[in-house]
């Protein structure tokens, strides 16, 4: 995939992290044109809806199995939990939705925080 900023070489690292931590628009423009072309583009939460639609839809009028709109506490039947495949990553153990959002949101801002601090460091901003 083309990218706007490229690190070939040892010497592309400070001028390239520098340029990343103010970039200039035409550069953002040609990545974002990048990732339109290389990518199925939209909002994903869209797409997400349309699929559950289509999923109930298929359902009340009989074209889905059982076993997939199964929440997983049915018989010997019910298809596992992610946590059961997942064991070592507690993320699929959380059964609260608000809980997870929360925990997955300072995940997230901590290791923004993290990468920026450590960026700034690095080139002595």
């Amino acid at each position: 995939m083309p990218t706007a900023w490229t690190i070939s070489a040892r010497e592309h690292i400070r001028p390239v992290v520098a340029e990343l931590l103010n970039p200039p628009a035409a550069k953002v423009t040609f990545q974002q044109d990048c990732l339109a072309d290389c990518l199925w583009n939209g909002i994903a939460s869209e797409r997400v809806a349309q699929l559950i639609g289509k999923m109930i839809e298929a359902s009340c009028q009989g074209q889905l199995p059982a076993h997939l709109l199964d929440n997983g506490a049915g018989g010997a039947e019910s298809s596992p939990q992610l946590s059961e495949w997942y064991d070592n990553a507690s993320v699929f153990r959380e059964t609260d939705v608000l809980a997870l959002q929360a925990s997955c949101a300072r995940e997230n801002e901590n290791n923004r925080l993290k990468t920026q601090r450590g960026i700034r460091r690095w080139i002595g901003v």
